[in-house]
């Protein structure tokens, strides 16, 4: 949708906020996810705040909220409301996914893999939670099970960028495919099956958010960008 879309959308769901006052939080979050798509997170972070006042007990409304934190790169908040989606309906994945990612992010890869595993047993055919287990995994040197998790992200969905390319663009950047370090996976190195599973395989995954690159956090997230 282009950005005038939005706008236009914007200055419906205004009116409509005149018309209805009654009806505020529902049409808040739809005006919120405009600005969100617009890319005005300030803005619908705004809209969130007012939807969560008037509705405080509804985890969808925390997760909106937690996306568009997510997007400003304030991870404390973001991680903050997906807690909160978890706390108010646990059965959800949305929170444990998005809290699983922040924390991939944040470097801390064993709440990361625990939150993921929750999500995956919630949501088993979603390919991106995979994907970001297999990250996380791969950062701890897991290999193996990294491997697998990139296998079913791949086999869940083979056309998805997000597990074919994510793990492996910021290996290649920083030229750490080939040092080897796979260990006994090496030997699976001519496997075709995506990059990102062949990144683990040739060069042990040493370049994804390695040191806290921020450059690195940031191009992951856009790339996991509204997959919860």
């Amino acid at each position: 949708m282009a950005s005038g879309d939005f706008d236009r959308a914007i200055a419906d769901y205004d009116e409509v906020l005149r018309l209805r006052p009654n009806s505020a939080a529902l049409f808040l979050g739809s005006r919120g996810y405009a600005h969100y798509k617009k890319g005005d997170f300030d803005r619908a972070i705004a809209d969130y705040n007012e939807q969560i006042h008037l509705e405080p007990n509804v985890a969808g409304h925390y997760l909106n909220r937690g996306d568009a934190w997510r997007s400003k790169e304030d991870f404390a908040r973001a991680e903050a409301d997906y807690s909160e989606a978890i706390r108010l309906d646990p059965k959800r994945p949305g929170g444990w996914s998005g809290r699983g990612l922040i924390r991939l992010v944040r470097q801390d890869f064993s709440g990361a893999i625990a939150d993921l595993s929750q999500a995956i047993r919630l949501d088993p055919k979603d390919a991106s939670l995979h994907a970001n287990r297999g990250a996380a995994l791969m950062m701890q040197k897991k290999y193996a099970r990294a491997l697998a998790d990139f296998d079913s992200a791949i086999r869940l969905d083979p056309r998805d960028p997000l597990v074919r390319d994510e793990p492996a663009r910021p290996v290649v950047q920083r030229g750490d495919v080939g040092r080897g370090g796979g260990g006994a996976d090496d030997d699976r190195r001519g496997d075709d099956r995506g990059v990102a599973r062949g990144a683990v395989v040739a060069g042990g995954g040493g370049g994804v958010l390695a040191g806290g690159d921020k450059d690195c956090a940031g191009w992951w997230l856009g790339g996991a960008e509204h997959r919860r």
